[in-house]
């Protein structure tokens, strides 16, 4: 698999008082040849694409902007969607590539509301994404039983929502959150089986920082995403924690580190996947629960940088 990429862009930006503009293109040209030494057989594809990108901000005062954004972005298919191979997990279970993917392209629309304040700041921002050629994994059962997992161009996938973020810093406390709840649905009508799903989710994300004594600093952070229908099955709920605490030691010399990953042990992944034939149940426990203590020590100090002096301007 061999795919090259020649890229040029232009970007260009200029502010009316409150105003600012920014606008930029890129143009790359993109060549991809698959070669199956084994059986002679081979696929090259090229093609031209254009990716505009476009912001216009507006300051109101010194803590308040708005901001509209427009992108169209590209993501290629890898060399493992790509490879026609088909790679076995046991004897019912195969993945097997798709040569002739083609990218998928998005058309990203958003809006954003930001503050900032002496205790924090909120960002606010709505969006919506169009994409073509969506990207995404099929499932097929034979009549012997054996499921054959394969990547596919779907006509379209559209998601809409809003993302909320803010950060807040009371004396020795400080939290950074946010949460995101969008709107998905997929158009697979191109395609024999006629793949299409609609789903809302939402997800969320917390890292606390508290500084008990001068010397001494715990962090927690907690990530959730709920279950979320998909096409051909559902996702189950995603969870992810961490607490770590630090020392400081011999001044701001020596730190000693504690970390602790997944204490409850909730961190897994679930899929379940169902046609007119069966009904299909994955889960996976990623079995990260641990501990990591560390140290660290600094000694010397860096390097003095002298600062040279300008040379005198002539007569």
């Amino acid at each position: 698999h061999d795919e090259e990429i020649h890229a040029g862009y232009a970007v260009v930006q200029r502010q009316f008082g409150a105003f600012e503009v920014h606008g930029g293109l890129r143009i790359e040209h993109t060549t991809t040849d698959f070669e199956l030494r084994t059986t002679g057989e081979s696929h090259s594809h090229g093609y031209t694409d254009f990716f505009p990108s476009a912001t216009l901000a507006y300051r109101i005062g010194e803590t308040k902007q708005l901001r509209a954004n427009y992108a169209k972005r590209v993501q290629r298919p890898d060399s493992w969607s790509l490879n026609p191979f088909a790679r076995y997990q046991d004897a019912s279970y195969r993945f097997v590539g798709n040569p002739y993917l083609e990218p998928e392209y998005t058309h990203a629309f958003e809006l954003g509301y930001q503050q900032f304040g002496s205790l924090g700041s909120v960002q606010i921002s709505p969006y919506y994404r169009r994409s073509t050629n969506a990207l995404r994994t099929i499932q097929t059962v034979d009549d012997e039983g054996i499921t054959t997992i394969t990547f596919r161009n779907l006509a379209t996938n559209e998601t809409w929502g809003a993302d909320v973020n803010g950060s807040i810093r009371f004396g020795r406390l400080s939290v950074f959150g946010g949460v995101n709840a969008y709107r998905a649905e997929t158009d697979g009508s191109n395609l024999e089986e006629a793949v299409s799903s609609r789903a809302f989710t939402w997800s969320a994300r917390a890292n606390t920082s508290v500084r008990i004594t001068p010397t001494l600093d715990a962090q927690l952070f907690y990530m959730y995403r709920a279950p979320m229908d998909v096409e051909q099955g559902r996702i189950g709920r995603m969870e992810m924690m961490s607490f770590a605490l630090r020392k400081k030691l011999f001044g701001d010399k020596g730190n000693i580190s504690l970390q602790i990953v997944d204490p409850f042990d909730r961190m897994e992944f679930s899929y379940r996947m169902h046609d007119a034939r069966r009904e299909q149940t994955l889960r996976r426990e990623f079995g990260v629960r641990g501990a990591d203590l560390s140290f660290g020590y600094s000694f010397g100090r860096p390097p003095k940088i002298e600062q040279r002096e300008a040379p005198e301007a002539p007569p």
